[in-house]
């Protein structure tokens, strides 16, 4: 019996002196948590803001209504001019511009965080009296999960839902 604990002692007093007492650990990532946001931010801002013609946003509120398309045009002022003829508006071509920002959120976040008579009847609570509260059910705000110059990918915070959005061709417009 006491050899069986002796060993059993030894056993374990070898395997805890063969553990590193060391406490740091290696980097993961070259720079800080906050370094790393403000810069996607910046540059998640740049993509935006130079396709010469904007960007086509193929945009869905819910899983129960069609979908729409949406004209953008970012500026590097914050303003954005935003195009669209869909169902909320009679498939008659109308167009404003409000303000966007890219924030740091849980990662980066676009927000149109003016109100847009265009683009935010998707997302105004108010705008459907059968579903008063909750409306078209859209989303405002997006975490940006990529951006390339060719295509930026969105999902909507509060529904999850993805949005596409596609540099506008050369020679295309709104209409």
């Amino acid at each position: 019996m006491k050899t069986k604990i002796f060993f059993t002692a030894a056993v374990a007093t070898a395997l805890l002196m063969s553990t590193s007492c060391k406490n740091e650990v290696e980097d993961i990532f070259d720079d800080s948590a906050a370094n790393r946001i403000e810069n996607a931010l910046v540059e998640y801002s740049d993509v935006l803001t130079s396709a010469p013609n904007g960007w086509v946003m193929q945009y869905f509120a819910n899983g129960d209504e069609p979908g729409a398309s949406f004209v953008m045009k970012f500026s590097t002022d914050g303003s954005v001019n935003i195009a669209s003829a869909n169902y909320s508006n009679n498939y008659q071509l109308q167009q404003e511009t409000s303000l966007f920002e890219m924030i740091a959120d849980n990662g980066p976040v676009l927000t149109f965080n003016t109100y847009n008579n265009v683009f935010h009847v998707f997302s105004d609570p108010g705008i459907d009296p059968e579903a008063v509260g909750i409306g078209h059910g859209g989303d405002y705000e997006f975490m940006v999960m990529k951006a390339q110059a060719d295509t930026v990918i969105l999902r909507g915070k509060k529904t999850s839902i993805t949005a596409l959005l596609l540099p506008l061709k050369d020679g295309e417009t709104a209409e």
